[in-house]
């Protein structure tokens, strides 16, 4: 009896590797495009509210400057601070030496007691002046200029007050105000006295305006009054005094 061969057997080998083939192809396209392309990767971030956009940051204030941090920056080059090799330094008897080493001007004092103060900037072909002062009094020099940089000046403006009259004015009402201009200047306060016509008054006559000038100028005399400007304007017209009250001699 004949055998027959299993035709299957060789189907199923050649299946086999055709499909070993390409799993194989398959798994290395895969690697090449792990290895290849980066992960891709969610990040959420939380949104910031629009109320703190609006809200200015709070900064702390700058701390107070005191009399002795404002004197030391605003000092002068001294000692190693001076950048010129060279220097000038003022004598005792207050000649200027010849330009010598900063080295060996540094070496020529007490530094323990004393400072060398650039006084003087230099150029281009001369050296900067020094000039050797003692610590303390250099220090103190400096503390005063800081604090009379931070004292406000005291205000030397003389008050003007302004007294105005019309020249038709009742005697009465001349005498109040006469009285007033006496008050201003016995406080050291400037008087402009200015007479004048006003719109819608009565008029005065020349009788009237001399009686009112007459009045002013002898309480001027009574009271004792210095004149600042000349006398400007015209009777019945503008006028005005600028009066000060005169002081005693000395």
């Amino acid at each position: 009896m004949a055998c027959l061969r299993p035709l299957f057997s060789a189907a199923q080998a050649l299946r086999r590797t055709f499909i070993s083939s390409i799993e194989s192809q398959t798994a290395a396209q895969v690697s090449r495009q792990r290895h290849a392309l980066p992960t891709r990767q969610l990040r959420y971030y939380r949104a910031t509210p629009i109320s703190q956009f609006s809200q200015r940051p709070h900064y702390p204030p700058p701390p107070a400057t005191s009399a002795a941090s404002a004197a030391s920056r605003s000092s002068l080059p001294k000692d190693e601070e001076i950048r010129s090799a060279i220097v000038r330094v003022v004598q005792e008897n207050g000649q200027l030496g010849e330009p010598m080493s900063l080295k060996s001007a540094l070496a020529s004092f007490d530094r323990s007691r004393n400072f060398l103060v650039q006084v003087r900037a230099g150029s281009e072909d001369q050296a900067p002046v020094c000039k050797i002062v003692d610590k303390s009094d250099y220090s103190a020099s400096l503390k005063a200029k800081a604090r009379g940089k931070e004292s406000k000046p005291k205000s030397t403006a003389v008050q003007i007050k302004q007294i105005e009259l019309n020249w038709a004015i009742d005697p009465h009402d001349l005498q109040h105000r006469l009285d007033q201009l006496e008050t201003f200047l016995s406080k050291g306060k400037r008087v402009s006295l200015i007479l004048t016509k006003k719109k819608r008054k009565r008029r005065a006559t020349p009788d009237e305006a001399q009686r009112v000038l007459a009045a002013i100028e002898n309480k001027l005399f009574e009271i004792g009054v210095t004149e600042v400007k000349p006398r400007r304007g015209k009777i019945m017209e503008h006028m005005e005094y600028v009066l000060d009250k005169k002081k005693a001699a000395a």
